[in-house]
């Protein structure tokens, strides 16, 4: 059976040199892998450059999917209260309805930020059993009055959504776009943390943690695990060995 990936991504031409950046480091390192379909969800993006992703992809014989951005705030009725810049920036909640937006056949996808460099083989990621969660993700650092102030229950974690493996099945099963949908309405479309709070609020219990190592973002590496728990009071979080091991030794790194 054919080793297949399937990979998500949002960009637009300003954000394009960045995401080949990104794709080159996700074909570099997982040539293990038979086939990797990288579907792209662009803002729009120009023919140029389009050009130069497709032959970055060519190069390692991978394929790239365009998808135009749809109006994600209108199309699924999400309510969110229009800010300066909403335009792009209600875009990020597409990563929440990849179980509308990707084809049928695609029954999970790892969702990533084009600030991320994909530095190991992602098999054991990819291969993971998510033990009947519809997703998984690296917890970020918040303290416990974020938790209260965002509504989200004891026994919960608070994850970055730089980087989410997503089961699109069990997602669409249990209507996880529904939730989002009514976590917005409630807070009157206004969202602390936009679409990273809308996942975890959607998802809550849901989530399968990982180690830190799937997504080692750079307050990880900058600062200090002492002066990270001091600053952020955090309680629901990664033991000091775990962010050492992360730091040490990442197969996703969060710019």
């Amino acid at each position: 059976m054919s080793k297949v990936l399937n990979v998500s991504y949002h960009s637009s031409d300003l954000f394009a040199p960045v995401l080949a950046t990104s794709l080159a480091s996700l074909f570099e390192n997982n040539k293990s892998f038979d086939e990797i379909h990288v579907y792209i969800f662009e803002y729009p993006m120009n023919e140029e450059s389009k050009r130069k992703l497709n032959s970055l992809a060519k190069k390692y014989g991978r394929n790239l999917h365009y998808i135009l951005m749809p109006d994600i705030n209108k199309d699924e009725k999400l309510g969110l209260a229009e800010v300066k810049h909403a335009g792009w920036f209600f875009y990020s909640y597409m990563k929440l309805y990849l179980d509308d937006l990707l084809p049928e056949n695609v029954e999970k996808v790892l969702y990533l930020d084009s600030d991320i460099l994909v530095v190991d083989d992602l098999t054991d990621l990819w291969e993971m059993d998510l033990q009947g969660h519809v997703a998984a993700g690296v917890i970020d650092c918040l303290g416990e009055k974020y938790y209260q102030l965002l509504g989200l229950s004891d026994g919960t974690y608070y994850c970055n959504s730089g980087m989410i493996l997503e089961d699109l099945k069990a997602w669409r099963e249990k209507k996880i776009g529904d939730k989002v949908r009514e976590y917005c309405k409630k807070n009157g479309g206004y969202v602390f943390f936009m679409e990273q709070t809308a996942f975890n609020a959607g998802v809550q219990e849901d989530i399968l943690i990982l180690h830190p190592r799937y997504n080692m973002y750079t307050m990880m590496e900058l600062i200090s695990y002492e002066e990270l728990m001091k600053l952020r009071k955090a309680e629901r979080y990664y033991t000091k060995k775990e962010i050492e091991e992360a730091v040490a030794h990442p197969a996703i790194i969060h710019l």
